[in-house]
């Protein structure tokens, strides 16, 4: 909205004035773009706590081979880093 604002306000100027607002709004996108790179979107190189989360599961592993039938009881851990 605010380049559209930005358009609709050098819209009526001269030939001259039409050239230094394109100047004016490359140089506004360049310096945009760079600024936007410089902060990585927020998810740069800055230090973030690391979290030591863990869940448990149950896991109940069964094989089977004719008659014969075996079940063992686990637990499965996973971390996140």
């Amino acid at each position: 909205p605010a380049f559209a604002l930005f358009g609709m306000v050098f819209a009526g100027w001269t030939k001259r004035s039409k050239k230094l607002a394109v100047a004016a709004l490359l140089v506004l996108l360049i310096a945009g773009t760079l600024f936007m790179a410089a902060c990585a979107g927020g998810t740069g190189t800055a230090s973030q706590s690391p979290t030591n989360s863990s869940e448990s599961y149950a896991i109940l592993v069964s094989g089977t081979s004719g008659n014969l039938q075996h079940s063992l009881p686990l637990t499965l851990t996973v971390q996140q880093n």
